[in-house]
């Protein structure tokens, strides 16, 4: 009998063991591992209520969210930044400073206190080695040139604080392809990886990677400059203006359509696009009209766009402002006696230009209008007339 209540004794010590072991009884294991909610769960048992399925199932959950939000990752600040106050609280950062960040973070506010409120007049530029920014929504204007010359940026995203942007702030970022602007921006949106004023149409900047879509109706000034990446555009029918310097510097463009739509041309529009080879108007165009891979002016018989492989019609009786500027592929022109005036920078930096016939005399010739900078940094070259050369050392 003895034996009998020794064995039983035992076994309940051995029982009581093993739950502790096992955690039977909301346990101290459990209360370290899970932390507050298990304090939450062991004072409700307490109290004599069990523990559901429900809340053990939960508490992971609860874990794990809290743990997403801690992660959340915030751009830090770059360091180095020139700022210039404002006077009243706010400043623009001008400048990358002492900054040697490739990928640029503009604080909010300076290390002075100031709201960050603009970005400065060419206050990137030429920072050829600048990869990414990050635009605070304190900003609110961006200044002509910003990010002028920045070769290595890829992509831009505007914030909805944005509601200025002036001209060239993209100019020449030969290799950004992608463009983006917050969808609670009131005054400009992005589509087809073009930056577009809501109020008016304009397409403001374009990327290598832009298709313009039919809601544009004007490309505004300088919108491709130097965007050497674009190799083909298409211009929706949409459009009735291209900007001065529109495309200026497109070198990998080689054909351009002007849909019929178009009714106005801008200066240096196509200028510096030294692989431009063929040039065409839609034969529903108004005011243009498209000869001899050259974009004339209908009314005026004016010439306003030529190429590489131009031959001017004897129907044009103008050449005008940069028609063929900065077309360093032009190696020879033939004018034809029909043409009464060369306007300024019609043939500058023209610098393989060697050749000019003109099919009559020299002094028909010198009784063209010229404007003074016709030629302006055009080398040396031999115009051929009927009677004679007059050379140009």
């Amino acid at each position: 009998m003895k034996k009998v209540k020794y064995l039983m004794a035992l076994t309940a010590v051995l029982l009581a063991m093993l739950m502790l072991l096992t955690g039977c009884g909301g346990g101290k294991w459990e209360k370290e591992t899970t932390g507050e909610a298990t304090g939450v769960a062991e004072a409700e048992t307490t109290a004599g209520e069990t523990v559901t399925d429900e809340l053990v199932t939960n508490e992971p959950a609860t874990s794990e969210s809290t743990t997403d939000e801690s992660v959340t990752e915030v751009p830090v600040a770059s360091e180095g930044l020139d700022f210039t106050s404002n006077g009243d609280g706010t400043c623009c950062v001008s400048g990358i400073g002492t900054c040697t960040d490739l990928d640029v973070v503009i604080p909010s506010v300076s290390p002075e206190g100031d709201t960050v409120t603009s970005i400065g007049i060419i206050a990137f530029a030429q920072c050829t080695d600048l990869t990414s920014i990050t635009i605070p929504d304190s900003v609110t204007s961006i200044g002509n040139g910003a990010f002028y010359k920045c070769t290595s940026l890829t992509s831009i995203a505007i914030p909805n604080s944005v509601t200025s942007i002036d001209k060239e702030v993209f100019s020449s970022c030969t290799n950004l392809a992608s463009i983006e602007v917050d969808s609670n921006n009131s005054i400009f949106y992005a589509e087809g990886n073009c930056l577009i004023e809501t109020a008016s149409n304009t397409l403001i900047a374009g990327c290598m990677n832009s298709v313009i879509p039919d809601s544009v109706t004007s490309i505004g000034n300088w919108a491709f400059n130097g965007c050497t990446g674009l190799t083909s555009i298409i211009i929706p029918d949409s459009v009735t203006i291209i900007g001065a310097g529109a495309f200026k510097a497109c070198i990998g463009l080689t054909g351009i359509v002007i849909p019929d739509s178009v009714t106005n041309i801008g200066a240096f529009a196509f200028a510096g696009c030294i692989n431009l080879a063929s040039l065409e108007v839609d034969g529903n165009n108004s005011v243009f009209h498209a000869d001899g891979n050259c974009i004339i002016e209908t009314a005026s018989n004016t010439l306003i766009v030529g190429c590489m492989n131009s031959v001017i019609p004897d129907s044009v009786t103008s050449i005008d402002g940069a028609a063929f500027a900065e077309c360093s592929n032009l190696t020879s022109i033939t004018i034809p006696g029909s043409v009464t005036s060369i306007a300024s920078s019609a043939f500058g930096r023209c610098t393989a230009l060697t050749d000019i016939t003109y099919t009559g005399t020299t002094d028909e010739w010198n009784a063209v209008s010229k404007d003074s900078t016709w030629d302006v940094e055009t080398p040396a070259y031999t115009i051929h007339c009927t009677d004679g050369d007059i050379v140009k050392s």
